[in-house]
C-alpha cells in the first residue's frame, strides 16, 4: 500500500471525515494505492459514553502556551511531550484508551504502508496525534509519516513556527503538507518530499470526488448515510470576526455542474440522500449555486437524485 490515510480524533461523528477521502479521491485517480482508517470513529463506538466525554474533554485541554515565555519572545524549557504523557495518565480510562491506540497502530501497520498520512483537522486533535504518533515511533521507528491539516499550523510549541515543525524536531513525523493536500500528496510519493508553502489549487473542479469506500456509514449518528461536500474555499466577504481569509487568499469554487455530478456519485455508491456544505457560503457564487440548484432538478426528473434528497451549509443574504 503507497498510504493509510488516518484520521484521528477529535472530531465530529456525524459524517466520515471528508479530508482523508478526498486525499484517497487523488491519490486513487492517479493510480496509487490508500486505504483510510478513521480512528475518532473507532474510538467512539470502542468505549462508554462517559469515557467518551472524559476523552472529548481531554483532546481539547488548551496547551496552546506551553513551552512559550510570558514575552512571547522565546521558549522556556517545558517538555511538550511529557506534559501530554502525565496528563494522559491521569484519565481514568488510561489503561483502555491505551489499548485503544495500540491496536489502532497494529491494524494499520498490519497493511504494510509506505506512507502512513496523519490528519491533523484542528488544535483539538493536537494531543491525540502526540498520543498516536508516540505509540507509532515505538512500534515502527523507520515508518515513514506525513502530516496534514489545519491543526499544524494552530500553534507554535517550544519555540517552533508551527505544530508540523514541533512533531519533526521531535522524530515523530517525515515531514508534513501545509495547506491543499491533493496535488501535493502526489508530489511526496514522487519527492519523498512535503510541501510547507502549498499554492492554492485555481480549478477545484480538476480534483477527484472524495472516495467513501473504505467506510461504513452505518456507524456514524448522521441520518440518511450523511455525507460533507465542498462547493468553494475562501470567502467573498471579509468579516472582522472571522479568519478565513488569513486561511484563503483567494475565494475559488466549484462549478454547479461538478457539484451535482458529486451528489449524483453519493447517492448510487454509498445511498447518501442528505449532503452538508463544509463552505464559508454555499451562495458565495450565485451563478453556480443556481446552476446546481437548475442541476438537482433535472436529475430528480430524470431519476438519478431521490425526491427527498436534502443538503445545506451556510448561507450568505444579499441585498435586493
Amino acid at each position: 500500500m503507497d498510504i493509510a490515510l488516518v484520521a484521528i480524533p477529535r472530531l465530529n461523528i456525524d459524517a466520515p471525515p471528508m479530508g482523508i477521502a478526498s486525499i484517497k479521491g487523488s491519490v486513487v485517480v492517479a493510480g496509487y494505492s490508500a486505504k483510510c482508517f478513521d480512528v475518532n470513529i473507532n474510538l467512539y463506538h470502542s468505549v462508554s459514553f462517559d469515557t467518551w466525554l472524559e476523552l472529548d474533554s481531554y483532546f481539547q485541554t488548551d496547551l496552546r502556551y506551553t513551552g512559550t515565555s510570558l514575552d512571547g519572545a522565546g521558549s522556556r524549557e517545558i517538555n511538550f511531550i511529557n506534559i501530554v504523557q502525565k496528563r494522559k495518565k491521569q484519565l481514568s480510562c488510561y489503561e483502555e484508551y491505551n489499548s485503544f491506540l495500540n491496536k489502532q497502530i497494529d491494524q494499520i501497520l498490519s497493511h504494510s504502508p509506505e506512507w502512513i498520512g496523519l490528519s491533523v483537522f484542528s488544535v483539538n486533535s493536537v494531543i491525540s496525534t502526540v498520543n498516536f504518533l508516540s505509540i507509532l515511533k515505538e512500534k515502527a521507528p523507520n515508518q515513514k509519516v506525513v502530516a496534514g491539516g489545519m491543526g499544524l499550523s494552530s500553534f507554535g510549541l517550544g519555540g517552533n513556527s508551527n505544530f508540523g515543525e514541533f512533531l519533526i524536531k521531535e522524530g515523530l513525523i517525515t515531514t508534513y503538507i501545509s495547506g491543499e493536500g491533493e496535488q501535493a500528496i502526489l508530489n511526496l510519493f514522487k519527492t519523498g518530499q512535503g510541501s510547507k508553502f502549498t499554492p492554492q489549487i485555481d480549478n477545484l473542479d480538476e480534483l477527484a470526488f472524495p472516495n467513501y469506500d473504505d467506510f461504513d456509514f452505518s456507524l456514524y449518528p448522521g441520518d440518511e448515510n450523511m455525507s460533507y461536500i465542498t462547493g468553494s474555499r475562501g470567502c467573498v466577504r471579509a468579516c472582522t470576526f472571522c479568519d478565513i481569509n488569513s486561511l484563503w487568499k483567494k475565494f475559488r469554487y466549484r462549478s454547479g455542474n461538478s457539484l451535482a455530478q458529486e451528489m449524483v456519485e453519493g447517492y448510487q455508491k454509498y445511498g447518501t440522500i442528505d449532503f452538508y456544505f463544509t463552505d464559508s457560503l454555499i451562495n458565495g457564487n450565485m451563478k453556480e449555486f443556481i446552476k446546481l440548484l437548475d442541476n438537482v432538478i433535472e436529475y430528480k426528473e430524470n431519476g438519478l437524485l431521490p425526491e427527498d434528497l436534502m443538503f445545506g451549509g451556510q448561507f450568505i443574504a444579499r441585498p435586493k
